[in-house]
């Protein structure tokens, strides 16, 4: 036996060991704990063994669209097996969230469950660009009256926008 059909013949035996710790059979799920987390996939531990790139998504393609709940590491998943190999293992359900991605186009929903902060962006504008700006345009404000134009906005009303500033800066990223 040749020295490469030796290797092929151990892959398929260190193959063949892994996939009986897997539930048999297309559709099957089971439960897992993540060890790590990476943009579009993970890594889980099963029954012993250590399954890397389970995606995170079914469906991986050319296209930028996504919908994406990022686990926890050190949360349980569920797992299915798309055709009953483990190179076609993603997560269908997770018990602890650490992230979740939304892009459509040039729309972003982007939620760090981490830090609690929001991200909405079309491309062009933020949220929290916009409502800063908004907040910047009000304390400006200057008013027609009959004396002439008023003066900058009064100190109470500076200290409760960049109160409201703060806020923003809180939530929104």
């Amino acid at each position: 036996m040749t020295h490469e059909k030796n290797i092929a013949k151990l892959i398929k035996q260190i193959s063949h060991g892994y996939r009986e710790r897997l539930p048999a059979g297309q559709g099957k799920t089971f439960v897992a704990d993540v060890v790590s987390v990476d943009n579009d996939t993970c890594k889980v531990h099963y029954n012993g063994a250590i399954f890397e790139n389970v995606r995170l998504r079914s469906v991986i393609d050319a296209d930028d669209d996504k919908f994406i709940v990022r686990p926890k590491p050190g949360s349980k998943v569920m797992i299915a097996c798309m055709d009953g190999n483990m190179e076609s293992l993603y997560v269908v359900k997770t018990a602890k969230l650490k992230d979740l991605e939304i892009k459509n186009g040039n729309f972003e929903i982007y939620i760090d469950l981490t830090t609690g902060k929001v991200k909405v962006r079309n491309g062009t504008v933020s949220l929290k660009s916009l409502l800063e700006e908004i907040i910047e345009e009000i304390l400006k404000l200057k008013l027609h009256t009959p004396a002439g134009p008023s003066g900058t906005a009064l100190p109470d009303n500076v200290t409760a926008l960049n109160a409201l500033k703060n806020k923003i800066q809180q939530l929104l990223n």
